[in-house]
């Protein structure tokens, strides 16, 4: 029952990334700018030299990694107990990161990232494999 619903989580998140791929540049900056602007509200009260831009650049890019490293504890989850799923698992995530980049150039002011896919998204699920597998002692 518990790998069903890994399973399901598993195809719901990878469908939630696609969808925020299939955006418009302006649109998924605004999604985020909400969360940045609360967010930089406490980076301005602590005088942290930091601009709104680049600090709206880090939560978009922090937001990659942690959809991902959920991706990533969804598909080992529903992969355990075998050790023999985990390459399978490693190699749909990159898969799955490619093709959310690739997605990107459908939509305007958007672009694949080759960086992106392998620093942000397949990092992120690759840290979300490795806390699951460390969580579950394997």
């Amino acid at each position: 029952m518990k790998r069903i619903f890994y399973i399901i989580a598993s195809v719901v998140m990878t469908g939630l990334i696609f969808g925020f791929s299939a955006q418009s540049a302006s649109t998924s900056s605004e999604l985020s700018s909400g969360l940045t602007d609360f967010l930089y509200r406490g980076i301005d009260a602590l005088s942290i030299p930091l601009s709104y831009d680049t600090f709206h650049w880090i939560v978009r890019k922090c937001a990659h990694v942690i959809e991902f490293m959920l991706l990533g504890y969804f598909y080992t989850s529903a992969a355990l107990p075998s050790r023999k799923r985990l390459l399978i698992v490693i190699v749909l995530g990159l898969v799955v990161a490619l093709t959310d980049e690739t997605i990107q150039q459908f939509f305007e002011g958007r672009g694949p990232s080759i960086f992106d896919a392998f620093v942000f998204d397949f990092s992120g699920f690759l840290i979300g494999c490795f806390l699951t597998l460390k969580i579950n002692k394997i």
